[in-house]
């Protein structure tokens, strides 16, 4: 996670040295920072998602098998 955090803001930065989109280096920064913790929430979120429905599934089916076996 350290190095897509590394990585997205290097990218920013350095985007901002080529192409000069910004004449305030802390601004670039601050936005590359930004958008470093905005990738993180999102990939933070999926793999909480994620987990739920696999743990949702493994109930459901844990449950099935368990009613079977009751018959």
């Amino acid at each position: 996670m350290y190095l897509l955090q590394g990585l997205i803001f290097c990218a920013v930065v350095g985007s901002n040295i080529h192409w000069q989109w910004t004449p305030n280096p802390y601004l670039a920064s601050g936005i590359g920072v930004f958008l470093a913790w905005i990738v993180t929430m999102a990939i933070v979120e999926f793999r909480d998602r994620r987990a739920a429905s696999k743990n949702i599934l493994k109930h459901q089916i844990t449950n099935r098998i368990g009613d079977d076996c009751d018959n």
